[in-house]
């Protein structure tokens, strides 16, 4: 009886040991069927992240899974919970990742225009942006899905990276205006139109194409439009002396 005893609780403690052990280390890496498993060295938080982003532009946060993201990634559920506390966690990672090009193209021309006046600012971040926006998609689809939620993650997402966005631009805007190199204009509406048109229109792929015979995401279609923005916009609101 006592050896029964003694074998038993040292099975005990074994079971509790591993136990303890599987809650500390990394899960396996393991792809559903028909998909190749991910190697080791390979950026898996970044690929969840990316099909995340997809899937959270197309469905929604309310419409997407964290088994359609792992299936999506190449992975099994519970990895992404080893990245991700949850699903909220993981919608605001997208919307870092999608706002990260972004960032370093504000950061470039505020680099490179230093010295520029505020119309040449105001012209080169217009284009950019609607470079960005041709190149990422997802992230306006991810705006719009939880712009009229009023959740939490709307008032984060406005924070976080809208009200800087509107920001930049309306510093260069008000800028000029003081200077007297352009008619006053309410920033709100401007960069509402520049979004919002942007936005519209290179998402429009299947109408243009359809009726106009255009890609809009066509590197040479999008300079065009960039082109057309700028001169409707600068041509109507500079002040001719």
């Amino acid at each position: 009886m006592a050896q029964t005893s003694t074998r038993a609780k040292t099975k005990r403690a074994a079971t509790k040991s591993k136990a303890r052990a599987a809650t500390r280390s990394k899960p396996e890496i393991k792809a559903p069927r028909g998909k190749k498993a991910p190697s080791p060295t390979e950026d898996v938080r970044e690929r969840v992240v990316s099909s995340a982003l997809k899937l959270f532009a197309t469905s929604g946060f309310e419409g997407t899974t964290i088994t359609q993201v792992a299936r999506d990634a190449g992975i099994v559920s519970p990895l992404v919970y080893y990245y991700f506390a949850d699903k909220d966690e993981l919608w605001r990672a997208a919307a870092d990742y999608a706002l990260r090009d972004w960032s370093v193209n504000m950061a470039t021309i505020q680099k490179e225009l230093s010295d520029a006046d505020p119309v040449t600012v105001l012209k080169v971040q217009l284009r950019r942006f609607i470079y960005f926006s041709a190149r990422h998609r997802d992230f306006s689809h991810l705006v719009i899905n939880e712009a009229g939620s009023g959740s939490e993650r709307m008032k984060w997402l406005i924070e976080r990276h809208l009200r800087p966005l509107h920001e930049g631009a309306s510093k260069a805007l008000n800028e000029a205006v003081k200077q007297g190199l352009v008619k006053k204009i309410n920033p709100a509406f401007l960069n509402q139109f520049v979004i919002g048109g942007a936005g519209h229109v290179l998402n429009s792929v299947q109408v243009l194409g359809s009726i106009y015979g255009i890609n809009p995401l066509d590197d040479k279609i999008v300079d065009e439009f960039a082109d057309f923005l700028i001169d409707l916009i600068f041509n109507g609101a500079l002040i001719h002396k």
